[in-house]
């Protein structure tokens, strides 16, 4: 299973996030072998999905109490006003969207997803009734009163200095080391510089990484926060796409990023041949 959020090309804290279900997938006898296929993933994989093995890992293998336990934050009555949505497909191979589910308990949740099968699973907020019940209540009364902060980070931003041949939706061992020096960088930032404490990484499913900050402080951010908490991490760039780190007073943020990317850009970034890249 991967956490993540709503489909965004930059840092963001949106609304809702996604938990993309990873489900086994039957591979393509055809598929190609050779080394290049093997150490790159991409979205467009050589396989094609299966319902059954899907409906299999809901059964066996879906996390659905540690879910539970999460995102309830030791509050039932939290989880049983926090909204997720489904997006399954119909016998007709339309896409079916289904919003406002809520659920009481693990077992309710576990149920439902064993039930719809769905092929996306999406988190919300928090609101301060059931969204279940959203049809019995005054739309002016259902509001949302908790939901993480959420940063994703795609490895397509990287792509000017991607020099390993990946691009777009590709991503190799070699790339990758982007996205554990961003996990570095925003990680520092959170807890030194903002001090939350409960952050989760996870694999987007894609191409990148998305951070979870989970503190009930963060939780409880207003939408002016959480943008001024996104631009505290926003780097401008010249019209060459770099900062000049040659003279003058860093940031602090620069300057510890800097202490922390080094050792990494040096070992991992610069090739043998002196290029700049992966």
């Amino acid at each position: 299973m991967t956490a993540a959020p709503m489909e965004t090309d930059q840092v963001t804290a949106p609304d809702e996030a996604r938990v993309t279900s990873n489900p086994y997938m039957k591979k393509r006898e055809d598929a190609p072998q050779d080394d290049a296929y093997n150490n790159k993933t991409s979205i467009k994989e050589e396989e094609h999905f299966s319902i059954e093995l899907l409906g299999m890992y809901y059964s066996r293998l879906f996390p659905h109490s540690f879910l539970h336990n999460w995102l309830s934050y030791n509050s039932p009555s939290l989880f049983s006003r926090r909204e997720f949505s489904f997006t399954k497909e119909s016998n007709q191979g339309d896409e079916i969207y289904l919003r406002y589910q809520s659920f009481g308990t693990a077992a309710e949740l576990k149920t439902a997803i064993i039930k719809q099968r769905p092929h996306k699973i999406d988190i919300g907020a928090v609101f301060n009734f059931p969204p279940k019940n959203h049809n019995a209540i005054d739309k002016s009364n259902f509001n949302t009163v908790q939901r993480e902060l959420v940063f994703d980070i795609d490895l397509t931003d990287y792509d000017d200095v991607r020099h390993c041949g990946c691009q777009n939706a590709l991503i190799c061992h070699k790339c990758w080391v982007f996205m554990t020096m961003a996990i570095k960088v925003v990680s520092r930032g959170l807890r030194t510089d903002f001090g939350f404490r409960h952050i989760a990484w996870f694999y987007s499913g894609r191409r990148g990484v998305h951070c979870w900050v989970c503190d009930e402080t963060a939780r409880e951010l207003s939408n002016e926060a959480r943008n001024a908490i996104v631009s505290y991490f926003e780097v401008a760039l010249n019209q060459n796409k770099s900062v000049d780190l040659g003279g003058g007073m860093l940031h602090p943020l620069l300057r510890k990023s800097y202490e922390t990317l080094l050792p990494g850009f040096v070992e991992s970034v610069l090739p043998m041949n002196g290029r700049v890249g992966c």
